[in-house]
């Protein structure tokens, strides 16, 4: 279960041990009130502040369908949902599922998009999913619930063998993905992106600092892993 791996991180934490608890505690309440949902007209107003926390900070929007054009926020719903039955899907793009982590609030914390197979681009850069989270919700293991459950959605449609891909500097991401049982596959692009796998039918595998353990600190690279 998650929460036994907040419990390790606060056991390890230097906080007095009724402050470890209390932060355990409140940070198991928040990951446990969090739903994977399908994209839906009822968060127009969540979606559009989410996309505008990434452009106040000059940041790239990821995953990068979330800021698909559209005159209103319904055809941009519609267009998610063709896509994830591969409906109008573009001959050089494939299927793709959108998924939508909300927390108590209903208030969307990390999207994420599943790609329901590999062409040579999606291969090489993109990999089966790509997610992103809110730049005011980070640091608060969205990022490795929201990996965690499209993980799951992988498996569901006989995934077994996931490609996910970052960016060489991105450490945030790279460890986020090693704890999702992640494998380094290879590296490339001048260094640039990180390519690894993940099969679908591991759990996690607890390292506590998966960067630092597999040596690879400021390095690109790609993962595979599995989730049972």
């Amino acid at each position: 279960m998650w929460c036994n791996r907040i419990k390790g991180t606060y056991q390890r934490d230097e906080k007095p041990l009724a402050a470890r608890r209390v932060a355990q505690e409140m940070a198991c309440q928040r990951l446990s009130s969090l739903r994977l949902i399908n994209p839906t007209v009822h968060l127009e107003e969540s979606h559009t502040t989410f996309l505008n926390e990434f452009q106040e900070r000059s940041e790239r929007v990821h995953p990068g369908i979330a800021t698909k054009p559209h005159d209103h926020f319904s055809d941009f719903v519609d267009m998610l949902r063709a896509a994830s039955m591969g409906e109008g899907t573009p001959s050089d793009q494939v299927a793709s599922s959108t998924y939508w982590l909300v927390d108590s609030n209903d208030e969307i914390v990390a999207i994420s998009n599943l790609r329901h197979e590999l062409n040579d681009f999606l291969l090489a850069y993109g990999g089966h999913i790509g997610y992103g989270v809110r730049p005011s919700a980070r640091r608060r293991g969205y990022a490795t619930e929201i990996l965690r459950q499209t993980l799951l959605k992988a498996k569901a449609r006989g995934i077994t063998r996931v490609r996910i891909t970052c960016a060489k500097k991105n450490l945030a991401s790279a460890k986020t993905i090693l704890r999702s049982a992640g494998d380094v596959d290879d590296e490339a692009f001048s260094q640039i992106t990180t390519r690894s796998s993940v099969d679908t039918g591991l759990s996690f595998n607890g390292m506590s600092d998966p960067i630092q353990s597999s040596g690879i600190i400021g390095r690109g690279f790609a993962i595979q892993s599995e989730v049972r």
